[in-house]
């Protein structure tokens, strides 16, 4: 099983987010979000893939989130998931050395996963 933690906590409410728009253009990833009080984009200058689903489509996901953190949270990083190691699998070992950080963003809607060699850059802004 997949283990969560939340991360970037100090950069992002206590409160889920809906998805405004998702933007990918010249290698760099950014998804803006907003809620009642915020809009905050969440920028990947940099990414290996990423994949959206239906937060109602992602009840395992979820449910290993709720068993190794706290749900409620925007951001989190995975250790050991399926997701990073389809994509070490895809690179036939080519990628077996590169850093890679499995980050979560799970909103209203939607849960989003990205695969990176970073986290990202938050930028809020008030509504």
């Amino acid at each position: 099983m997949t283990t969560y933690e939340s991360i970037l906590l100090s950069q992002t409410p206590n409160e889920l987010f809906d998805l405004n728009g998702l933007s990918d253009k010249g290698g760099v990833l950014t998804l803006s979000l907003f809620n009642a009080d915020e809009a905050t984009d969440v920028r990947f200058n940099a990414y290996y893939a990423y994949r959206k689903i239906d937060e109602g489509d992602a009840l395992k996901l979820l449910s290993d989130v709720a068993s190794s953190s706290q749900l409620g949270k925007t951001l989190y990083r995975g250790a050991d998931s399926e997701f990073t190691r389809w994509f070490r699998e895809q690179g036939l070992g080519k990628n077996d050395d590169v850093e890679v950080h499995h980050v979560v963003i799970i909103l209203v809607d939607d849960v989003i996963e990205i695969l990176t060699p970073a986290l990202p850059v938050i930028e809020n802004m008030a509504r």
